[in-house]
């Protein structure tokens, strides 16, 4: 009831009732400034609640207590296919998880996977063992977060992931190299990793190539000659390939001591091969693929500075095959003009031996990486949802804010994969269609996740650090 009707009716119908009468109209006069004033003083009251705030802006305002402010809520505010309602919905419920989310305590893994799940308006889900993350890989440093978007019959679901001091590639450039020169790694990791050696020929010069490190006894040889131009490719995953073309049974994995580098009773020097063997020469129509690999060991780099030494097998009589082996070659230091240790104590400049580099993969401490869906869903109010590209420079903001300080945090989408039952498989020569523009099939490349670029500065716009 209005405040001037509940006025007249305190007085007696001969007066009031009649609206045409001077004290009804009085009373109304009176009361019209005083219903506008309640009424703002309602409204003003609403805007300070967020649950019953009328506008976007005065959520806007009240969520600067939790220091959010426009871009935040700029994909909500911007979204045409929502309803003003949908929208106030949608905002409110932001607001609210954030403030949740600081109640919880931020820094945590959980934290950091709930504020990018929290700006992509998706739910994340418990398992069954009631946990928030679940570990996907042995040593604890993989974890994913299952979430859905949406809600009754448009419900679809997907998967964040966090990795715990992600991977880094670390090498060395590849440069030519003589018989038993040497070159440094430093590795910041704690414990060994296996080491991604290439060694490309030279010549006629790449004869039975060894790489080893003296500190750690560990070698691998190449049991054959490295064409002119090809490249051998030694990798602990992949194991070894010339110009492409499997080729392990030719690879020779050494540990122990070594001639000139360690004393006489330190060791003893162990070669693990599979049996005679006639040394490659070149000829790769030998090189078919085989039913079964056996994928050879490979030196690792362990932590703190070690030197590594590249060699050739060197001729000794009546013992190396003359094609096998090369003669034995100067020994340094080659000559400088102008420059010590003199004309009489130096040789003159020899071809190299090999082009030779070497990579592996490094533990970045005191970091992660979050990846999320490369395509989420964007909040509709019809039935017809459309998939929108996740803003990765507003989540990156706000999820640097819930990670602990010094830590340092890199975001991108995850790479798309195929999964049984929404995949189709089509022809290769497909250019249109179920499996090219919807329902693609792309396998995922294991592993490929847990990397980050050698320069954060120069990763593409699509992969942030902070």
């Amino acid at each position: 009831m209005a405040k001037a009707d509940r006025v007249l009716s305190y007085f007696p119908s001969v007066f009031a009732t009649e609206s045409t009468s001077l004290l009804a109209h009085v009373v109304r006069a009176l009361a019209a400034p005083i219903e506008e004033v309640d009424t703002l003083l309602f409204r003003i009251q609403r805007a300070h609640r967020v649950r019953v705030a009328e506008s976007p802006t005065d959520i806007v305002r009240l969520a600067a207590a939790l220091n959010l402010d426009a871009p935040h809520f700029a994909d909500l505010v911007e979204n045409t296919a929502l309803t003003s309602d949908a929208r106030l919905a949608l905002m409110r419920r932001r607001v609210e998880r954030v403030a949740r989310l600081h109640l919880d305590g931020l820094g945590t893994p959980w934290a950091v996977v709930e504020a990018a799940a929290i700006l992509l308006d998706a739910e994340t889900i418990d398992t069954p063992a009631h946990e928030r993350l679940r570990g996907i890989d042995s040593d604890g440093y993989s974890h994913v977060a299952d979430v859905t978007f949406g809600s009754g019959e448009g419900v679809s679901r997907s998967r964040i992931y966090l990795h715990e001091n992600p991977l880094r590639r670390r090498k060395v450039e590849a440069a030519e190299h003589y018989p038993l020169d040497a070159w440094l790694t430093t590795s910041d990791n704690l414990e060994p990793v296996p080491s991604r050696i290439v060694i490309e020929g030279i010549e006629d010069r790449t004869v039975m190539p060894s790489v080893f490190c003296p500190s750690t006894g560990e070698g691998v040889q190449f049991y054959g000659n490295v064409p002119a131009g090809s490249r051998l490719v030694i990798d602990p995953v992949d194991g070894a390939r010339l110009d492409g073309r499997p080729i392990d049974d030719f690879i020779s994995f050494d540990v122990g001591a070594r001639a000139d580098f360690t004393d006489m009773n330190s060791g003893t020097f162990v070669v693990e091969h599979d049996g005679a063997r006639v040394p490659f020469a070149g000829d790769q129509t030998r090189l078919l693929t085989p039913a079964f690999r056996r994928v050879k060991p490979v030196p690792s780099v362990v932590h703190g500075i070690s030197e590594w030494r590249f060699a050739v097998q060197e001729g000794v009589y009546d013992s190396s095959a003359v094609d096998f082996a090369v003669y034995a070659v100067p020994d340094e230091p080659r000559g400088t003009y102008d420059e010590a240790p003199g004309f009489d104590d130096a040789v003159f400049d020899f071809g190299a031996s090999a082009v030779t580099s070497m990579s592996w993969n490094e533990r970045m401490p005191c970091s992660f990486k979050v990846l999320v869906p490369p395509q989420v869903p964007q909040p509709s109010s019809a039935k017809e949802v459309s998939l929108v590209t996740p803003d990765l420079g507003r989540l990156n903001t706000f999820v640097n804010r819930c990670k602990a300080a010094g830590i340092r945090a890199f975001l991108d989408v995850s790479q798309p994969e195929w999964i049984l039952g929404d995949g189709v498989l089509r022809s290769a020569d497909a250019t249109d269609g179920p499996g090219i523009t919807v329902g693609t099939t792309t396998l995922h490349t294991e592993g490929a996740d847990l990397f980050v670029p050698l320069d954060p500065t120069t990763a593409s716009s699509s992969a942030r650090g902070a």
